[in-house]
């Protein structure tokens, strides 16, 4: 019987971290690249050191030069970051007040239960779990009773 507890028990344990990384939605579309992020008078770069392990690496790597973080890709685990800068002194206004404009555009935030989102964590799958842990108690009792 025991072998079959410790077997439930890690389903149990692995169903909820198997959703990590979920593949974002087929009709979803990267809105965080180069091409899309970077504005007149900007030089962007595209990072992809970050990782769930080393969630700074681009921030360690390119704050210091002046660069900001214009967005990051979908993904739990590892993901691309989107980093720019003026190229001069006298555009920096000009980013600065196309920044504002962005942010005053900027759509509604995705809900995390839609199916583009990066979620670490998918609660709604958590009955399935409990249930995949009860029935190996069930089916692990009536083997203990023959």
């Amino acid at each position: 019987m025991k072998p079959i507890i410790s077997l439930f028990s890690i389903l149990f344990v692995c169903t909820n971290s198997a959703y990590a990384d979920l593949p974002p939605a087929p009709s979803y579309v990267e809105n965080c690249t180069i091409d899309k992020q970077q504005t007149k008078g900007e030089q962007c770069i595209s990072c992809g050191d970050a990782f769930h392990g080393d969630v700074d690496a681009c921030k360690n790597q390119y704050t210091s030069q002046g660069y900001t973080k214009k967005c990051q890709t979908s993904g739990a685990s590892v993901w691309t970051e989107i980093w720019c800068k003026p190229t001069t002194q006298n555009t920096a206004e000009t980013v600065v007040k196309a920044q504002e404009e962005e942010i005053k555009t900027v759509e509604k935030p995705v809900s995390p239960k839609s199916e583009s989102s990066s979620c670490a964590y998918v609660s709604n799958k958590t009955p399935f779990a409990a249930g995949l842990l009860i029935l190996g108690f069930v089916i692990g009792r009536r083997r203990q009773l023959r």
